[in-house]
């Protein structure tokens, strides 16, 4: 199952290989953890149907999955497992429940 709330336009280019196109955006939000206590703010810049780029003030931990609200319209929420790390960005995948 994806999601696909997330309006997704075109690849970023004509040499993109990745399964899903993204979409580059530059969207606000916050990251929860799974009582709902808010841990940290986030940007979204891009973003596909199965996951998101999100970029954090440095020194911000995260925990490995956690929940996403987009600021931009606070009924978008998505539960997120972290697939890569950077020092002030990390790449989400959107869990889906079964």
């Amino acid at each position: 199952m994806n999601y696909t709330a997330f309006k997704v336009g075109r690849p970023n280019s004509a040499t993109d290989k990745r399964r899903a196109p993204r979409q580059d955006v530059r969207w606000k939000g916050l990251v929860h953890d799974e009582k709902g206590t808010a841990i940290a703010t986030c940007i979204m810049t891009n973003v596909s149907a199965g996951g998101a780029k999100l970029d954090l003030e440095a020194g911000t931990d995260v925990p490995d999955c956690f929940v996403l609200t987009l600021a931009r319209n606070a009924a978008v929420r998505r539960t997120c497992e972290v697939v890569w790390r950077a020092a002030t960005s990390v790449g989400v995948c959107f869990v889906t429940s079964i």
